[in-house]
């Protein structure tokens, strides 16, 4: 019985997390002026990919579903929390929130980890 209590919580809070992005097609957004970014930034494309925007640097929030908290700078990875620990079974105890940012840290050569799986990029 509580194995399933968990597997359904854990689906149901899946479905909740579903959320769409919604973006303009690049040739309908006028981009502002780039901003001036601090020491050691480069401008990266906005979360729509159209526009220039700062890139962050070490110890700013970043990624999030679909980088919306920002990518980080060159020579920088965001570094997200530990999964949540786990079941005997290995089921999740805890969804993490996909929206949660990381923090931008120096990139060691280390292979990110985002849920339990790899990403590579930015």
């Amino acid at each position: 019985m509580g194995k399933i209590l968990i597997v359904c919580l854990v689906l149901l809070a899946k479905v909740n997390g579903l959320a769409a992005l919604s973006c303009q097609t690049c040739e309908e957004v006028v981009c502002e002026e780039p901003p001036k970014c601090k020491a050691n930034a480069n401008y990266v494309k906005d979360v729509c990919g159209c526009c220039d925007v700062c890139a962050k640097v070490k110890g700013e929030d970043c990624g999030g579903e679909w980088n919306i908290h920002g990518i980080c700078a060159d020579g920088l990875i965001c570094q997200y929390p530990e999964p949540p620990s786990t079941t005997d079974d290995g089921l999740f105890i805890a969804p993490l929130d996909p929206f949660a940012p990381g923090t931008c840290v120096k990139d060691k050569k280390a292979r990110r980890k985002r849920r339990g799986m790899s990403f590579a990029g930015k």
